[in-house]
């Protein structure tokens, strides 16, 4: 039985076994017994034979990853994954490691089939940027047929330090047997330390399905990706960005579509400031101002408006309703 086990004919090793009943107990019989059970279909039967094994010799590494090796074919994972992390423990050879690697990722992959996982990333780095609004080198330049020319100041390259944050999630929930679905989002942040006007600021979602079918992974996924830029003091939109703004720096601009948001009861008004109030004239002119701004704010949008809220609303958004 060895000779066949050794030779890779385990099922044939299998078979010569299951004719010798009385072997079994014997630790060089259960072994190798139990490694051609595993091999040949019959997990359950080599992982009983190697735990009778194990009870003579527990500090054999091999035996070890054979009967991890079964328990993962039964479905044990957390039996499993116990026995390749006390190997690896141990500081095995790095053959070992590379196929116990492979088992633990192929446990991490069946498990996230049947539990919602999520995984959360942030990084973040700063650098220098020795051409940061991509201009030319000297402010002067020579043109065909126009001759010396000279290039305004903000033309030419300007370098700055910068610096940068990244973060992101993902969700995958199960839905049905070996179908999933995910979502996730993400944010990058980059920030010159005096060329604020070159600032970067993006943001992304995306959701899609899984299919597992067998060894086939068949995924499908939608993303939907912005560049957004937070207005400071300065008001200074980029084109092809999202402007997010306070109600207060909105004042004399204009936008093709525009977002309201939160217009949420104890927010516009905001409960804050009315708990400062003292009398009822002062109250009044709170509550005057808050309506200004929101008035202020929806007046923004040339063509779209859209105000969200949750329940209950601020009183303002039902004005506006009638």
């Amino acid at each position: 039985m060895k000779a066949l086990v050794e030779a890779g004919k385990r099922g044939e090793a299998y078979s010569l076994g299951l004719k010798y009943p009385g072997q079994l107990g014997d630790p060089d019989f259960d072994y190798f017994f139990g490694i051609a059970a595993i091999d040949a279909g019959h997990a359950g039967i080599g992982v009983l034979a190697l735990e009778r094994y194990l009870l003579n010799f527990p500090e054999n590494e091999r035996a070890r990853l054979d009967i991890a090796r079964g328990y993962f074919v039964l479905g044990e994972d957390v039996r499993a994954r116990e026995e390749f992390e006390n190997i690896v423990a141990k500081n095995s050879p790095p053959g070992i490691i590379v196929t116990i690697n492979r088992y633990r990722d192929a446990i991490r992959a069946r498990q996230g089939r049947n539990q919602t996982t999520s995984n959360i990333y942030v990084e973040a780095g700063m650098g220098w940027d020795s051409n940061v609004n991509s201009g030319i080198s000297s402010v002067a330049i020579y043109l065909p047929t126009l001759g010396n020319v000279l290039v305004s100041a903000t033309g030419t390259k300007t370098a700055d330090w910068f610096a940068h944050l990244a973060a992101g999630a993902q969700v995958t929930k199960p839905v049905a047997p070996g179908i999933l679905v995910s979502i996730s989002g993400d944010v990058a942040i980059k920030n010159h330390f005096n060329d604020t006007a070159f600032d970067q600021t993006a943001a992304g979602i995306a959701g899609g399905v899984t299919l597992l079918r067998d060894e086939n992974i068949y995924r499908g996924n939608l993303i939907y990706g912005m560049a957004f830029k937070v207005l400071d003091e300065r008001v200074e939109a980029t084109s092809g960005h999202v402007s997010i703004s306070t109600m207060h720096l909105a004042k004399g601009l204009e936008f093709r579509a525009v977002v309201v948001m939160a217009c949420d009861d104890e927010i516009i008004p905001l409960q804050e400031r009315i708990e400062t109030v003292g009398d009822d004239a002062d109250l009044q002119e709170v509550y005057d101002t808050e309506r200004h701004l929101l008035y202020v704010a929806c007046t923004r949008a040339r063509d779209h408006l859209l105000v969200t809220s949750v329940e209950p609303a601020s009183e303002f958004v039902n004005d506006m309703l009638v």
